[in-house]
């Protein structure tokens, strides 16, 4: 099976493309701003609707996992590469008119502010969000819909709720936390100041969300979302503490300053 992998050097790119290249029966294809450092890299402006067109002609994959994204909160950045990005690829594949399967990646950010008694969030829970992130990612999800339903692409997507892992990216708590957690080490800073530890999220490790990824592509019904998450709630404290024993550290020092948003 040929596979393409949009966003292949990100955090949870990286998670994806070492499982694939496990199952050693496919072929991948990669594309990021950056080179990865495993399957056959494709240098691609994915705001390029034709270089996208190109691409998808060149690879001829029957599978694609549409990773790529940002998550600035700031409505330029996030619009091109959540909204338009993503119609580019679309696109790109109703075009060819050949079968293939498409993943795109959704957010919990979608869902905005959630009351503690709507929790377990259900996939048909109603799209409120509260950032421009979440909203271009909602804006995602209605392109999904489009896409499926008027030109019944075969296209599928996984709600992906918080990571953790080695390597994620500082905005959000989990790696701001291990950036921080390093420079203390290496004394370039006297303390770790976090904010609201009181919070309660769902955590999943990044090789565990590569693993429920390639299960929705395997098994998702087209136009349908996933929730891709641990299903556990977990108290920032308590992974807090779980990081800092993992690092040889204690709570002393960290210095609880709350922020108005504290992780995506």
């Amino acid at each position: 099976m040929r596979i393409l992998v949009t966003g292949a050097a990100g955090f949870l790119g990286r998670a994806l493309v070492n499982r694939l290249k496990a199952r050693g029966d496919t072929e991948l294809h990669v594309t990021d701003l950056r080179q990865p450092q495993a399957g056959v890299f494709h240098s691609c402006d994915l705001l390029d609707r034709a270089a996208v067109a190109r691409l998808l002609e060149e690879v001829a994959p029957g599978l694609v996992y549409h990773l790529a994204g940002t998550f600035t909160n700031e409505y330029g950045p996030d619009f091109r590469s959540n909204v338009d990005a993503t119609r580019h690829v679309l696109e790109g594949v109703r075009q060819r008119g050949r079968p293939v399967r498409v993943m795109l990646i959704g957010s919990a950010a979608e869902y905005g502010c959630v009351r503690p008694e709507e929790n377990p969030v259900r996939e048909d829970h109603a799209l409120a969000p509260v950032s421009i992130y979440g909203w271009t990612k909602a804006c995602q999800t209605l392109l999904m819909q489009y896409y499926y339903e008027v030109h019944e692409l075969d296209v599928v997507m996984a709600r992906l709720f918080n990571l953790s892992g080695a390597g994620a990216s500082d905005r959000l708590f989990v790696g701001r936390l291990g950036r921080q957690m390093e420079q203390f080490l290496s004394g370039a800073v006297q303390e770790i100041v976090v904010g609201n530890l009181d919070s309660v999220r769902d955590y999943l490790p990044v090789e565990e969300a590569a693993g429920g990824l390639e299960r929705v592509m395997r098994f998702g019904k087209p136009g349908q979302v996933y929730h891709v998450a641990s299903g556990v709630p977990t108290r920032v404290r308590d992974l807090l503490d779980a990081l800092l024993r993992a690092r040889g550290l204690k709570r002393d020092c960290v210095r609880e300053a709350p922020r108005r948003a504290e992780d995506k």
